[in-house]
Parts: structure tokens; sequence; C-alpha cells
């Protein structure tokens, strides 16, 4: 954990940032914590397989976002049936 003043940080700001700072900061106004820096805990994505990529890129958008429905047997007009069947 760094502690520091609000002026020093200003001042360095370059110094206390950089993208592989994995410590925690605490900037100080008048002696007393005015802002917390908590690194970013970001995880890596898995890695996708040449055949996922192939697959991916050949797959048009619309089937991709209409996965989850691609098994079931349902049609467009039953699915607007549903949703305006909500507002009746």
């Amino acid at each position: 954990m760094i502690v520091l003043s609000l002026a020093d940080f200003s001042r360095n700001v370059q110094k206390y940032l950089p993208e592989d700072n994995a410590a925690e900061i605490i900037i100080r106004k008048d002696g007393e914590p005015y802002i917390k820096i908590v690194p970013n805990k970001v995880q890596a994505a898995k890695p996708v397989s040449q055949k996922q990529q192939v697959a991916l890129s050949a797959t048009p958008i619309s089937d991709r976002l209409l996965g989850a429905l691609s098994s079931k047997d349902i049609t467009l007009d039953e699915i607007r049936a549903e949703r305006l069947g909500k507002y009746e």
C-alpha cells in the first residue's frame, strides 16, 4: 500500500499509475484519507482454439445471438405473440 499526499500524487501521476502497478494507493488531503485507488483485477480470457475461431467467424452474428433458441421449434410470430401478451 502506498500512502501519499494529493500534491505529491498530482506532480507524479505517471510514477504512481503505471499499468503494471499492483499496489493499493491511498491519497491524503489535509492529512485525512481522500481517495483510495485499488488495482484492477481483470481475469484473462480463456484462449479460443483455432477450431472455435473458425466456427465463430463463419457463423452469422444472428445465429450466434439466437443460439439459445436455435434448438427449439419456435417461430417469430410465436415470439411476437408471447411478448405482446404481456401487455394485454
